[in-house]
């Protein structure tokens, strides 16, 4: 017995003074490679139970999506007599690279004892798909990456191990029944806009520690919203193909189809941590075969349980909705599915011009309220409403979004006077009862008082309301002429001024030439001999036809004798008979041709000076002298020809109203084809016949474009802005008109007056007035200074015609204006909706566009010169 004792004793002692404490270690873990935009986790370790003050690393070139989590464990062992107690501590993190490169985490510490411990730095290589081999993880065989985690549970696990070591993953598999995750939607037949509650379940036969999404399904096509708060997953019991589960309610999103037709949602991918048990019994070795058979003995031996935990990737099923579109949509369908009501609010019912004040409109109910995001509002046209401002009060829970959302509108009256606000009426579709209906919020009736306004404003709204009453004015008529025309964007214009140009340096060249030719006088006979000549014998038939034939062949001879004697500068003291047919022998002149002449001159002087009164002259001696000088005439043109001429002939003086006959039919052909080839754009009769139909159908906004278009053709025309300013007054809203510049407003009113064809044709016309005077002024002797004060204003007048057809011209053919045809657009600040508004503008408002890159914005100017950004959508150009 004394000997049993001691071995007892010997027992105690063992389990009480055989212990061992492990040095403490801080280590990081993690892959070593990982593809862009995975998920994965890295791990801090350190063997202790109770660390305190953990500073989280340092990250780059990757985030970090969650973390850190914190997880404890803890071992005891019994190895030979001898007892190890150990536990452990876990930091761990979850990060995302976004491109490739390498992922550097620096040194983590932590406090244990009042003792810091620093942790090793890990380096990770991120690249495109890389292999399983490449993804080897730094010495910690449990970590793993996944996809994108959103949600992650810990649990704590206690593992019990008889040789102190812990259990390691291997490649058990689990099957499809024992463990699976369903996706349940409470209805799959619905109509567009029909509110749908899917609940993600865990089914499963064993024990799970954790599980973590890492694929969020496709939506496409539905809005989708998640409970306000969704409450840890409980474990229930419930009976699936026959088999009874544990199941867990993971999650639930609420979902709102888009369209009609088939649509389908995908898998929902995650991973779950599971644990089979391992039952075996307690072994004990001391090293002495006595002492381990009797520790051994199954009287002191116990069952042992240990865990292996395995890792299971599940998929949901696919989700089919057959989606109905809704009925026919009332006009005053806000949007809405579910089940509704409305209620009503207004700040004040008195109020003045200008003063804002706030209508409210609260929605209750459940459906879907976040897709409501207007309410068709039936206000005054006097009234400028503003994007609301919405509030919302909604519960989602797992049931479906209830609650409300609140309509609170800032309107601006512009007009004074006792307004209606009239009962809003809305419609929505009822799913229960399948069919619209209509819920409606109640009116107001408000007083507006004359407000306070600018003094130029005002006088401008009493303009306005001069003209509110006013009918338009129908059946405008115009010229042709008032069509868009470009002529002084034409180059024939500058060619016709080149023309007159060069017409008047050759007037001014060849007169110039014929004043000194006129000044030799024997060159002056010589090139007029012919035409005096043949003027004498006009003179001679004349007599020969009254049978006065002394005075017949007098003017006969005189009329040979003198064409010899310029025609071919011959010296009057040596005229003779035989000195004539020398001298036209010696030029080249024909023989029988000179002896023609020689016969005739001496027929006349026989008839001057002989005494035979039966010789008389006769129609023949004429025929002959006209005969001979034309023969001579063609003669010397062709001995001409065959040498260079020495002077001008008399055929090249120049012929100034022969130049002005030719400018001027130019000058008409080119008015004609400018008119003509005008683009065929509407008449101003037509475009005030669409402005017209447009205003009797309170269509103002295309009615203010109409006669704008109207008024670019016809700018003086006095009916047409009379229409102008009514159709102005009828327009919601008002804007300050900034007027133009005086003298800008004058030059563009008095280009107004005449048609640009008009203009033109002054323009050349004092041009053609311009160079007339220079020429008398270059060739005058007298009033020089009359003719250069005349030139230049004749020539300051025809650049000033110029100037306001040009101006009329840019006027008529600017595009840069437009008119708005919506109502309450905002002037942002910049190319964003988020940014902040410069002003609010109203339907039928003019507008300037300064910049149109062709993007989504455009940047304009109101009328009273504020600038900023719209969308490039919703109005016209003039």
């Amino acid at each position: 017995m004394k000997k049993i004792g001691n071995i007892y004793i010997f027992i105690i002692l063992l389990f009480s003074c055989f212990v061992s404490f492990a040095q403490l270690k801080f280590s990081a873990t993690g892959p070593s490679t990982v593809g862009v935009n995975e998920g994965f986790t890295i791990n801090f370790r350190i063997n202790a139970s109770n660390p305190a003050h953990f500073e989280r690393p340092q990250v780059s070139g990757a985030r970090i999506v969650a973390g850190p989590y914190t997880s404890h464990s803890s071992n005891t062992s019994w190895i030979n007599g001898k007892v190890t107690s150990s536990s452990s501590t876990t930091f761990s993190f979850t990060l995302q690279a976004t491109s490739t490169g390498i992922v550097k985490v620096s040194p983590a510490k932590v406090v244990v004892n009042g003792t810091t411990y620093t942790s090793n730095a890990l380096t990770i290589s991120v690249t495109n798909n890389p292999s399983m081999a490449q993804r080897g993880y730094g010495g910690n065989s449990q970590s793993r990456s996944y996809n994108y985690p959103p949600n992650r549970q810990q649990t704590q696990s206690r593992q019990n191990n008889a040789h102190g070591s812990t259990p390691q993953s291997t490649n058990i598999q689990i099957d499809d029944k024992t463990m699976f995750v369903r996706a349940i939607p409470n209805k799959t037949n619905i109509v567009k806009g029909e509110e749908v509650v899917i609940t993600y379940k865990l089914y499963t036969l064993l024990p799970v520690s954790e599980y973590q999404i890492e694929k969020i399904p496709s939506t496409s096509g539905f809005w989708v919203e998640e409970p306000d708060k969704q409450d840890a997953p409980k474990l229930t019991i419930e009976t699936y193909n026959g088999s009874q589960y544990q199941v867990a309610n993971l999650k639930k999103v609420i979902v709102y189809p888009q369209r009609s037709g088939k649509l389908t949602i995908k898998p929902m991918s995650l991973s779950v941590v599971a644990h089979i048990a391992h039952r075996q019994r307690r072994q004990f070795s001391t090293g002495d075969p006595f002492f381990d058979r009797f520790l051994n003995d199954p009287f002191f031996s116990s069952i042992q349980t240990s865990y292996q935990s395995v890792t299971k990737k599940l998929y949901t099923n696919a989700l089919t909705f057959n989606v109905k579109d809704l009925p026919k949509k009332p006009d005053n369908y806000c949007g809405g599915v579910g089940k509704f009501s409305i209620s009503s609010s207004i700040s004040t019912k008195q109020t003045k011009a200008f003063d804002a004040f706030y209508l409210t409109y609260t929605l209750t109910g459940s459906g879907n309220l976040t897709l409501i995001n207007n309410l068709p509002l039936d206000l005054p046209d006097e009234f400028q409403v503003f994007d609301p401002e919405i509030t919302d009060n909604i519960q989602r829970t797992g049931n479906g979004l209830t609650g409300s959302r609140t309509f609170r509108y800032l309107v601006v009256p512009r007009v004074e006077g006792n307004f209606k606000i009239p009962e809003l009426n809305i419609s929505y579709f009822d799913i229960a009862k399948g069919e619209y209906n209509t819920i409606s919020a109640e009116g107001y009736d408000i007083h507006v008082a004359k407000g306070d306004v600018d003094p130029n404003f005002a006088s401008q709204l009493d303009q306005r309301e001069k003209y509110r009453n006013m009918n338009i004015h129908s059946g405008i008529t115009t010229s042709n002429l008032e069509n868009e025309t470009h002529i002084f964007d034409s180059p024939l214009i500058y060619l016709v001024i080149l023309f007159i140009v060069i017409c008047l340096s050759a007037c001014i060249i060849l007169y110039a030439r014929q004043k000194r030719l006129e000044a030799d006088v024997v060159n002056m006979k010589r090139r007029k001999a012919t035409r005096v000549a043949i003027k004498r014998l006009k003179k001679a038939k004349h007599y020969l036809d009254r049978q006065e034939m002394e005075l017949f062949e007098d003017e006969t001879a005189i009329a040979l004798w003198n064409y010899l004697l310029d025609r071919f500068k011959m010296d009057k003291t040596k005229l003779s008979i035989q000195n004539c047919k020398d001298e036209l022998l010696s030029i080249g002149v024909d023989a029988s041709t000179v002896e023609k002449l020689g016969t005739i001159l001496d027929r006349c002087q026989y008839l001057r000076f002989s005494q035979d009164k039966t010789a008389t002259a006769d129609e023949t001696l004429y025929n002959d002298t006209i005969d001979v000088i034309s023969t001579i005439e063609s003669q010397m043109k062709t001995l001409k020809k065959m040498k260079p001429p020495q002077e001008p002939k008399s055929e090249h003086e120049i012929h100034i109203p022969t130049a002005i006959i030719f400018i001027v039919a130019c000058f008409t052909l080119f008015v004609n084809n400018a008119t003509a080839s005008a683009n065929n754009k509407s008449d101003v009769a037509i475009l005030c016949s669409k402005a017209d139909s447009c205003f009797k159908t309170s269509d103002y906004a295309n009615a203010m474009l109409y006669y704008e278009k109207a008024q670019k053709l016809s700018p003086a025309n006095k009916d047409i802005t009379l229409n102008i300013n009514i159709t102005r007054a009828r327009l919601v809203g008002d804007t300050y008109i900034m007027p133009d510049f005086i003298i800008w407003k004058w030059i563009k009113s008095f280009s107004g007056i005449m048609p640009i064809p008009i203009w033109a044709g002054l323009f050349i016309a004092l041009f053609i007035v311009t160079c007339v005077f220079i020429f008398f002024y270059i060739f005058s002797e007298n009033k020089k200074v009359l003719l250069f004060y005349l030139a230049l204003c004749s020539l300051l007048l025809s650049l000033s015609a110029m100037f306001f057809g040009i101006v009329r011209q840019n006027i008529q053919n600017d595009t840069s204006h437009a008119i708005l045809m919506k109502s309450n657009i905002h002037l942002r600040e910049a190319r964003s909706t988020a940014a902040k508004d410069v002003t609010i503008m109203y339907k039928g408002q003019k507008i300037k566009i300064i910049e149109d890159n062709g993007t989504a914005w455009i940047k304009i100017q109101t009328e009273d010169h504020k600038e900023g950004f719209i969308e490039n959508k919703d109005y016209k150009r003039i």
